[in-house]
């Protein structure tokens, strides 16, 4: 039986393979922008990949190489953009590296299969009962994605013992250039925020990243709140509202699970300073204020008319054309179709909930909400038994159920169902969660998993890639 090498050994391979592979598939889609090239190369890219081992680490890479979406969003390549070029390329990825090397049982089937029947409804859909689109595609794609990176990831943490240890490396490192790009872009006007990354991507992708630091800050590693405050500037200084109070709320949830009766102290400190320090933002520092309480309020909660930018205007549309068909829905990509139809300039409806129903009708919504809500009950039940002992598999569990909560609540006001910088990130962190509580109900023990080669046990290499 071959030796299971560690992490940090298949790291300098990955990085050499993907930086490699980048400039040959950008060569080939220059020459030939086509999408089905795009997946032929991917699956000579994928193969590479295999062989070299450096698969062992690809969601660490994909997980960093998100950080830097904004530099390809901008970049056209044929009739699609750098960005789009790269999420077909990642999802082709994917799923060869998961037939080809998983092998094991599908973890977490409940959560999982709910959101794998939903790509598949979304491809036959585009084949068979709609004319599929360029945004069709890269919606359906996002969602593959997100199901198909958490696969491979969960198999990943399952069976490498120090995989979450390089997880840790690998998100601090995504956040901090993540902030690092968008405060340089911020800086110099003409570079854009993020280099292309909007503003409401930046907090988005910055949201994902808040999740991994509260949780490593909450599970011992206090160093790591620093790098949660840097992030929650920068989501201020992006100015977007949603995101904002999402990194509030977060920071809150944090604190959740009380055990002693000083975690309930902690619990009220926090809450005062977030909203002592939210209430202050709100009513001193104009940008913010502008943003929440002038210009369109067509949007009242709590008796409170807040800006909605024009979006109530893109839901009351999205919403009416939804009901023309209600079951099976208009297919991936109409709502975009829909909006930029009667909204020109503008291209997505800003709330994902009804872009899901719009595009995939109550079959697809309710694929959607099975699924994720699943994900959520699995991910916070396998942080309230881990033991406190445990740090890191008490944060990886924390900042999957975090990041789901973030990117639920960013759907009611955005499009982060089709930021693949996304989705991406938040399913290596539900990848993770699934993989680790998988071992452990499995009753893997940490030398098993390492492999070593003197084990001949059939049982040890069922688990092993």
């Amino acid at each position: 039986m071959a030796r299971s090498l560690p992490m940090h050994a298949h790291v300098a391979p990955a990085l050499v393979v993907a930086l490699l592979g980048s400039v040959a598939l950008g060569v080939v889609s220059v020459l030939w922008p086509s999408a089905w090239l795009l997946l032929v190369s991917a699956a000579c890219f994928g193969g590479v990949l295999i062989g070299s081992g450096a698969y062992r680490s690809f969601p660490l890479a994909v997980t960093l190489a998100c950080a830097f979406a904004g530099v390809l969003i901008d970049a056209p390549l044929g009739p699609i953009s750098a960005f789009g070029a790269f999420t077909i390329v990642l999802a082709g990825l994917i799923w060869l590296l998961w037939i080809s090397r998983a092998r094991g049982a599908l973890p977490a089937p409940l959560g999982m299969l709910p959101l794998l029947s939903l790509v598949t409804w979304g491809f036959v859909a585009m084949g068979v009962r709609y004319h599929p689109t360029i945004s069709g595609l890269q919606n359906v794609l996002a969602v593959a994605v997100f199901a198909g990176i958490a696969l491979l990831t969960a198999a990943q943490a399952r069976n490498q013992h120090d995989f979450v240890r390089w997880l840790d490396r690998t998100m601090l490192w995504a956040a901090a250039s993540g902030v690092t790009l968008f405060l340089i872009g911020y800086a110099i006007p003409s570079g854009g925020p993020g280099f292309g990354l909007g503003p409401r991507g930046y907090a988005a992708f910055s949201c994902v990243m808040l999740a991994w630091c509260l949780a490593r800050g909450r599970h011992g590693a206090h160093a790591n709140l620093w790098m949660a405050a840097l992030l929650v500037a920068g989501i201020a200084l992006s100015l977007s509202r949603t995101a904002l109070v999402v990194a509030m709320l977060l920071c809150l949830l944090a604190q959740l699970r009380q055990r002693k009766s000083v975690d309930w102290l902690r619990l009220g400190a926090v809450g005062a300073a977030l909203g002592s320090v939210s209430y202050l933002g709100v009513t001193r520092v104009a940008a913010i204020h502008a943003r929440f309480f002038e210009g369109d309020l067509a949007l009242t909660v709590g008796g409170v008319p807040l800006n909605a930018e024009g979006r109530t205007r893109f839901w009351n549309a999205t919403w009416d054309s939804f009901r023309q068909a209600p079951v099976f829905g208009h297919g991936p990509g109409s709502a975009q179709a829909l909006i930029a139809r009667l909204f020109p300039g503008n291209d997505q409806p800003h709330q994902d909930y009804l872009r899901i129903l719009h595009d995939y009708g109550l079959i697809g919504f309710a694929l959607w909400l099975t699924g994720y809500i699943t994900l959520l009950v699995c991910t916070w039940r396998a942080w309230q038994h881990a033991p406190a002992a445990e740090h890191l598999r008490g944060a990886t569990h924390l900042a999957a159920f975090l990041g789901l909560v973030a990117v639920a609540l960013l759907m009611l006001t955005d499009n982060v169902v089709v930021y693949v910088f996304v989705m991406a990130p938040l399913g290596v962190l539900v990848g993770a969660s699934l993989g680790i509580e998988q071992r452990v109900q499995d009753g893997v023990p940490e030398r098993l998993v390492a492999a070593a080669p003197a084990l001949t046990n059939p049982a040890a290499e069922r688990i092993r890639w």
